[in-house]
């Protein structure tokens, strides 16, 4: 989270303004020098990556310098105020959402020329976002377990508990499968061994299902964390509510509003994306009566043509 926001301003509002910029600013020179931008994104994802991940896959066994690395870079993103801006903007799962919102979008956009700005690089922009989105996932691949550990859902709650286990297990499950395809053949040196035909149709086939998932996961996370320990009466919850009150509401209240935002777009995009397609539809149709005036005025102008020939001849 940024820390010159209020608490309350859900992350995908704080991230998305300055994703939107870079976006906007750097389109031609990421089209042109995508490489060195995939690599300052990979290093830094890693960094803030690897740690997490390895205790995911190690649990208690994890040795002791790969803890004390992590505890460290958590306790910096916490204390300095320029390490949260760079985990924010660089490694955090809104920004990530941000990049492939922006590409989701302008596909249901006219192409005015902000839009075809950004087109331009539609596909450099998805495959930063996705280089965010792949180090997310193997910070937190481990969570699908631990929500449904008992532990867990003694802190959590059983209603949050099964909100968070429905948004990782469940649609996580097929938001990795829908993110990890188009993604990878997105790549220039996987694109150009596929058909441009085929291509298109594995992105179309991949992108709707993922921009839905990725939303329906934003909406059930965002519920799940607003929930916990609900119905709040045991002692944990009232112990939260008296130490910290303002903290508490806080948190809710930006839980609820990210649980709205994520609603409010898939409501949005829906329209945006059918009010386009139905602007196609209508373009196609016109040149197709288009051509067909143009054929039967060239047939009238034939056959005049020819009348006039045998008039002459006679």
């Amino acid at each position: 989270m940024m820390p010159f926001f209020p608490s309350f301003v859900p992350g995908l509002v704080q991230t998305f303004p300055f994703v939107l910029a870079f976006a906007l600013l750097c389109a031609p020179v990421l089209r042109r020098h995508a490489g060195a931008f995939y690599l300052v994104w990979g290093v830094i994802v890693a960094i803030f990556s690897w740690a997490g991940f390895v205790e995911g896959c190690m649990g208690d066994a994890t040795p002791a310098a790969v803890s004390a690395f992590d505890m460290t870079l958590q306790t910096l993103e916490q204390t300095s105020p320029v390490i949260q801006v760079v985990s924010t903007l660089f490694t955090s799962s809104f920004a990530g959402v941000s990049f492939f919102l922006i590409v989701m979008f302008i596909g249901a956009m006219r192409p005015s020329p902000l839009v075809k700005r950004l087109y331009a690089a539609r596909s450099e922009l998805s495959i930063l976002g996705g280089i965010i989105i792949f180090g997310h996932v193997l910070r937190i691949f481990d969570f699908p377990a631990n929500f449904s550990n008992e532990k867990f859902a003694a802190v959590w709650g059983p209603v949050a508990s099964a909100w968070m286990i429905v948004a990782t297990a469940v649609i996580g499950a097929l938001l990795t499968i829908f993110f990890l395809i188009p993604w990878v053949t997105s790549f220039p040196v996987i694109r150009s061994r596929m058909k441009p035909r085929s291509w298109k149709r594995l992105q179309r086939v991949t992108c709707y299902p993922f921009m839905y998932l990725m939303l329906a996961q934003g909406f059930c996370l965002a519920i799940g964390h607003a929930l916990i320990g609900f119905p709040w009466n045991g002692s944990q919850a009232q112990m939260a509510l008296v130490m910290a009150p303002q903290a508490w509401l806080a948190s809710f209240a930006m839980e609820v509003a990210t649980a709205a935002v994520y609603a409010m777009l898939a409501i949005v995009y829906t329209i945006m994306r059918l009010n386009r397609a139905n602007e196609e539809r209508a373009r196609r149709r016109a040149l197709r009566e288009r051509a067909q005036t143009d054929d039967a005025t060239d047939g009238r102008s034939a056959g005049a043509s020819d009348g006039d020939v045998e008039r002459v001849e006679r």
